[in-house]
């Protein structure tokens, strides 16, 4: 496989959701009419395009460790997508303690796969900052695979010509506050997955190191136990 093929699906995601924002949200000049809320349309656009420019760079010319924790990276964002997916689909519903229990836990889930994308990057490369990296890219792909759920579900009220009234948009209408509620979560999981993301592939990546160099104090074993190779990102 290409070395450049791991980031191509993830940035043709984005591109399109990228398009499809910036075509059903015309005219924009309406969207910072909204009252408080000015920067709710452009927000996921931009942060859209900031993804972009990140996924062509860290799936960049790397080595061919860096490209296989990309790639396993991958991997796990996509059972963390599905998981943030089903997560997202119950808040639409009433919200019973056992509803929200859920969705806490698959959420959860999701952060989890998301810290073992970076502790395989730490065993693969050595080096914690690699881990960091897989777990953003794996929460970066896991927050594309959820904005694709929540604009299919609201195509409908990403319109902005057909719900402006008057020649602007009005808070209060359920259509207006629909349309608000996607790009709300929209900007919510694309800044929050990778951060998320990074922090718990830290975090476990680092539990792992101390795991292992525990088992090393402790080993009888005779002999110097070689270093471990380090990779440096970018």
């Amino acid at each position: 496989m290409s070395r450049f093929s791991v980031r191509i699906p993830w940035v043709l995601l984005a591109v399109a959701e990228l398009v499809l924002l910036a075509v059903r949200l015309r005219p924009w000049a309406e969207l910072v009419r909204l009252s408080e809320q000015g920067a709710v349309g452009y927000d996921p656009l931009v942060f859209l395009l900031v993804y972009i420019v990140a996924l062509c760079w860290i799936g960049g010319r790397r080595p061919e460790p860096l490209q296989q924790t990309l790639m396993a990276a991958s991997g796990l964002a996509i059972p963390a997508g599905v998981l943030s997916m089903v997560a997202v689909v119950l808040a639409e519903r009433s919200q019973p303690v056992a509803i929200l229990l859920l969705r806490c836990g698959l959420l959860a889930a999701s952060s989890l796969l998301w810290g073992a994308a970076g502790i395989g990057g730490e065993r693969r490369t050595g080096s914690p900052r690699v881990a960091i990296v897989a777990g953003v890219w794996s929460g970066m792909a896991s927050a594309l695979m959820v904005v694709a759920v929540l604009l299919a579900r609201g195509f409908s009220s990403l319109n902005v010509a057909a719900l402006a009234s008057d020649g602007h948009l009005m808070l209060g209408d359920p259509a207006v506050d629909a349309l608000v509620m996607v790009l709300q979560r929209s900007t919510k999981f694309l800044l929050l997955a990778p951060l998320v993301g990074g922090a718990m592939g830290l975090l476990l990546a680092s539990a792992a190191i101390q795991r292992e160099e525990k088992k090393l104090r402790e080993s009888e074993a005779d002999g110097i136990v070689p270093p471990r190779g380090r990779l440096r990102f970018p």
